[in-house]
């Protein structure tokens, strides 16, 4: 049951993505931080952390921001492989966040060590 929200993580970042929030996202890290030098780019790792850390997922995270930053990124005049290497990177932190699928794997995992230790068989594990 516990891994039923690996899946929906990656879903809701897609419904993210095509709902605008994603667009939203940028908006509002491109105004925290968009009027320093390499201000886009710093609102780049802004909006992954922020979309990371409510989709949960570094893939979704990946998707949907790199949909909307990479091509504006290029754009801007940053090269290809910058826009990408930057959107991937701080996809990552995502992985980080304590809703984030694997936090939720090492939980599952972890529950399951604790029952061990304590007696408890692994199957009553939920």
């Amino acid at each position: 049951f516990s891994f039923l929200a690996v899946p929906l993580f990656i879903f809701s970042g897609e419904l993210m993505l095509h709902g605008g929030i994603a667009d939203r996202i940028l908006r509002f890290a491109q105004a925290t931080v968009g009027h320093f030098r390499g201000g886009l780019g710093m609102a780049n790792v802004v909006a992954c952390t922020l979309f990371g850390g409510v989709s949960g997922s570094p893939t979704a995270d990946t998707s949907a921001m790199g949909g909307v930053v990479i091509p504006l990124m290029k754009r801007e005049g940053y090269s290809a492989a910058y826009a990408v290497n930057v959107t991937t990177h701080a996809s990552l932190a995502g992985a980080l966040m304590p809703t984030s699928t694997n936090m939720i794997i090492y939980a599952f995992a972890a529950q399951g060590i604790t029952g061990m230790l304590h007696g408890q068989p692994v199957s009553g594990v939920s």
